[in-house]
């Protein structure tokens, strides 16, 4: 998607993947700057660390999901996660769920992401217990983490995860613990990932219009304007369902 759009501006794409670690990205950036690379698309593991500054000013570098705080200047395509995360968590409190698990990349680097502040705060506002777990971005190694925060007369009765990856961990997880999803256990993803709708049972996500956004992060590398921000669509599938007499 990304290639084509950049393709149909007379550009051309180099693909990296930083695997959710900051120093990873960090030799990245690196890499960038020595292939004095005409512009950069980035989703930033570390939107706020100072090796963004190593791309200079005449290359423009367009943010997609945070801002580049550390790099003045930089585009933004920004996401409303206040209004995802709000709306992840008031469906569970709707089911009934007053206990629940925030499951998030662990970034032990970097400070606390937007969507993780923002899902404590929120939490306290409904009343919910909220316990929080950071997790490996893979999804194997993710899995006993999960498997810790369900152990016990008072795990969560539903887990909201800020990617999707982690919600398929906690499908894992849960079957390895004998709980049913959603009988026992309702699970919330955060980016309607390609497989979401095709696991067993489907799993509820917040979506993103994903070409509207490559539309206008690649749109800024020419134009550079006002950061527009986009809202993610609630999308109910068959993980979760009223809270069941249980935990």
């Amino acid at each position: 998607m990304l290639t084509r759009a950049l393709r149909s501006r007379g550009r051309y794409a180099t693909i990296a993947d930083a695997d959710a670690d900051p120093e990873q990205e960090r030799l990245i950036v690196e890499q960038f700057v020595a292939q004095r690379v005409d512009g950069a698309l980035v989703s930033p593991v570390d939107p706020a660390a100072d090796y963004w500054r190593l791309l200079v000013p005449e290359i423009p570098v367009v943010s997609i999901g945070d801002a580049l705080v550390a790099r003045p200047g930089s585009g933004s395509v920004l996401f409303d996660n206040d209004y995802g995360v709000r709306t992840a968590l008031a469906h569970l409190t709707d089911l009934g769920h007053r206990r629940i698990g925030l499951l998030a990349p662990s970034l032990p680097t970097t400070p606390g992401r937007p969507a993780e502040v923002l899902a404590g705060e929120v939490a306290a506002g409904l009343g919910v217990e909220l316990t929080t777990v950071a997790a490996p971005a893979a999804t194997t190694e993710a899995v006993a983490v999960v498997a810790a925060m369900l152990a016990g007369p008072g795990r969560p009765t539903g887990v909201f995860c800020l990617t999707d990856s982690l919600a398929f961990a906690v499908y894992r997880a849960a079957r390895e613990a004998g709980l049913r999803v959603p009988a026992d256990l309702s699970v919330v993803g955060y980016d309607d990932h390609q497989l979401a709708a095709l696991v067993d049972p489907g799993l509820t996500t917040m979506a993103w219009d994903e070409d509207a956004i490559v539309e206008a992060a690649v749109a800024q590398l020419d134009e550079p304007g006002n950061a527009p921000m986009f809202r993610p669509d609630l999308i109910v599938r068959s993980s979760t369902s009223f809270l069941q007499e249980g935990p």
